[in-house]
């Protein structure tokens, strides 16, 4: 498995669980000019091998973005974030090709981007893996 397998494994693996948190809305792959808000998409990623003799294995840290806007924007933000944050928490994600051996969730933010009208809340995501 290459170090480039491990994100897009766990990213596979959180789809279904944070599509359900967003109560159908999408999860898309990056942020989308023109998308009906709110909606979620993957930020950035960092992975870092823990490869042992035995197996191979890795920590990775993702970002997952919630949009929203309006008057209502930052407490639906605060919301959505929560609701994406319980799902994934200590979940057992099934990933193909990989175990998961711990999921957090390590830090929820919820800002209002520079154009005053969006509402963002930022969470990061930690999780440890290793091959099957």
């Amino acid at each position: 498995m290459t170090v480039h397998d491990w994100a897009g494994l766990l990213k596979e693996g959180l789809r279904a669980a944070v599509t359900e948190a967003l109560e159908g809305r999408p999860l898309l792959d990056g942020p989308a000019i023109g998308q009906k808000k709110p909606y979620a998409s993957y930020g950035p990623s960092e992975i870092v091998p823990l490869d042992a003799d035995c197996v191979a294995g890795a920590e990775v840290t993702l970002q997952i973005d919630v949009w929203s806007a309006g008057i209502a924007g930052q407490g639906e933000a605060e919301q959505v974030s929560a609701a994406v944050g319980r799902a994934i928490h200590g979940a057992d994600v099934p990933l193909d090709g990989a175990r998961l051996v711990d999921l957090r969730v390590t830090r929820i933010r919820i800002l209002t981007d520079s154009d005053a009208l969006t509402a963002h809340g930022v969470l990061t995501i930690r999780a440890l893996m290793d091959a099957v």
